[in-house]
C-alpha cells in the first residue's frame, strides 16, 4: 500500500513540476509580448491559461484521490494538502500572465512613454521564485524554501521602483489619462484605452482573486472532510467507488 501512494506521490510531483513550466512559459510569452507591443504573442499567452486551468483540475483530481484511497494522515496529509493550496496560488500566477497580455491588446495602439526595464526584471525574478518553490516543495529542501521567501524582497523592490515612477510621471502629466470610456466596460476591446480604464479593469481582477482566495480554503476544507467521513474502494482501472460512511458502515 505505501509502495502505491509514493507511486502516486511522484506523480503528483511530476504533475507540478509540469504546470510550473507552464506557468513559467506564461510569464515569459506575457512580458515578450507586453514590451513588444505583439498582439499576436499576447493572445497566446491567453490561450495558454486554458491549459493550466485544465493542469490545475487534473492534480486536484490526483490529490483527491490520495485523499480517498490512502487515508493519509499526519505529514502525508499535509504533503497533500500543500499541494493543493499551492495549485491554486500557480494558477493564479497564470491568470496574471493571462491578464497581463489582455492590457498588451488595450494598449497595442498606445506607445509607451519609457522603457519596461524594471518589468521585465521582475518577471525574471518571478520566474526564478516560482522554480524554486516547486523544486524546494518537491524536494522537502526547507534551505530552499527559506531563500525563496527570501528572494521575495527583490520582486517587492522592482515593484516598489516601478511604483514610484509611475506616480512621479503621473504627478508630471496630471491631464494625462482622463476617463475616455463613458460606458463603463470593465472588460478590455482590444483598442487603447487610458489609464483610469486599466485602473478599472484592474480592480476588479483584485476583487475576484479574493473570492479565489475563499473559494481556496473551502475546497480545501471539503476535501479533507471528505475523506475523512467516507470509505472507499480503489477498482484496477484507478476509479473510485463509494462503499460505505466510516461512522454508521452503512454502504451507499
Amino acid at each position: 500500500m505505501r509502495d502505491k501512494y509514493e507511486m502516486q506521490l511522484r506523480k503528483l510531483h511530476a504533475e507540478m513540476i509540469e504546470m510550473g513550466t507552464m506557468i513559467e512559459q506564461a510569464i515569459e510569452t506575457a512580458i515578450k509580448a507586453l514590451v513588444a507591443q505583439d498582439t499576436e504573442l499576447a493572445k497566446k499567452a491567453i490561450e495558454a491559461d486554458d491549459a493550466i486551468d485544465h493542469q490545475e483540475r487534473e492534480i486536484e483530481n490526483l490529490c483527491l484521490k490520495l485523499f480517498l484511497t490512502q487515508q493519509p494522515v499526519a505529514g502525508d496529509m499535509r504533503n497533500i494538502s500543500a499541494a493543493l493550496k499551492m495549485i491554486t496560488d500557480m494558477e493564479r500566477i497564470g491568470d496574471h500572465a493571462s491578464d497581463i497580455s489582455e492590457l498588451t491588446l488595450c494598449m497595442a495602439g498606445t506607445p509607451y512613454i519609457k522603457k519596461l526595464e524594471h518589468i521585465q526584471q521582475m518577471a525574471k525574478e518571478t520566474i526564478v521564485m516560482l522554480v524554486s518553490s516547486i523544486e524546494a516543495y518537491v524536494n522537502a529542501d526547507e534551505k530552499k524554501a527559506k531563500s525563496v521567501i527570501e528572494h521575495d524582497d527583490v520582486v517587492d523592490d522592482l515593484f516598489d521602483k516601478v511604483k514610484n515612477e509611475l506616480i512621479t510621471m503621473i504627478h508630471e502629466n496630471p491631464d494625462d489619462g482622463g476617463d475616455d470610456n463613458p460606458g463603463g466596460n470593465d472588460e478590455p476591446t482590444g483598442t487603447p484605452v487610458s489609464r483610469a480604464d486599466a485602473i478599472k479593469y484592474q480592480k476588479s481582477k483584485i476583487a475576484s482573486l479574493k473570492l479565489d482566495l475563499q473559494e481556496s480554503d473551502i475546497k480545501i476544507s471539503q476535501l479533507e472532510k471528505k475523506a475523512n467521513k467516507k470509505l472507499i474502494t480503489a477498482k484496477l482501472d484507478g476509479t473510485v467507488t463509494y462503499v460505505g460512511d466510516s461512522g454508521s458502515g452503512e454502504t451507499t
